[in-house]
């Protein structure tokens, strides 16, 4: 697994204080850290002309453009994403055809990856994780939305919705399913 090199900047790792802030919580922060130092940055590809070409298209920021051209270099590469807006102007955007054909199917979303969570976690154990950020993430706030008596059923419903609008919205970008391998 990569992460972008962008992300210690975002979440200013080397201060706490900020990092907080960005994370909301202790324990997002520490998982983050984590995820940041046990994991290599997006490769860059070395005279690909994607770079050039995806750079001024709207929508499309500069550590995505980095996630396209790296998980088209590398075939068997997935790019995980909550960033919506990035994947409409990927899929919506006439000049992204052949990113779009070499991604599709390769893209999973914030809601599938809680799917993925729900199948392999216990319950309460993820409710315990989620529940100290509720109040900071619309999605959650909705499928986690009567909090402390949110059920298994409630919830897994509440994400079965959601990743079926993504899919319908995103097709065929995203991925058919996500399997989580390890918690």
């Amino acid at each position: 697994m990569h992460a972008l090199g962008t992300f210690r900047f975002r979440y200013h790792l080397n201060d706490p204080m900020k990092a907080l802030k960005k994370c909301y919580t202790e324990d997002a922060l520490e998982l983050l850290r984590t995820f940041v130092s046990e994991n290599a940055e997006v490769p860059i590809v070395a005279g690909s002309p994607l770079y050039g070409e995806l750079a001024n298209i709207p929508g499309i920021e500069v550590g995505e453009v980095q996630l396209i051209v790296a998980a088209i270099h590398h075939e068997d590469a997935i790019i995980y994403t909550g960033d919506k807006r990035f994947l409409q102007t990927l899929k919506a955007d006439h000049r992204l055809a052949t990113e779009r054909q070499a991604l599709q199917g390769r893209i999973v979303v914030l809601e599938q990856v809680l799917q993925g969570l729900l199948v392999k976690l216990a319950f309460d154990d993820l409710k315990a994780r989620i529940l100290p950020g509720l109040k900071h993430d619309t999605m959650m706030r909705a499928i986690f939305g009567s909090a402390e008596q949110s059920t298994p059923d409630s919830v897994a419903g509440a994400v079965t919705a959601y990743v079926a609008d993504a899919k319908e919205q995103l097709a065929p970008l995203l991925a058919g399913s996500w399997l989580l391998s390890k918690p």
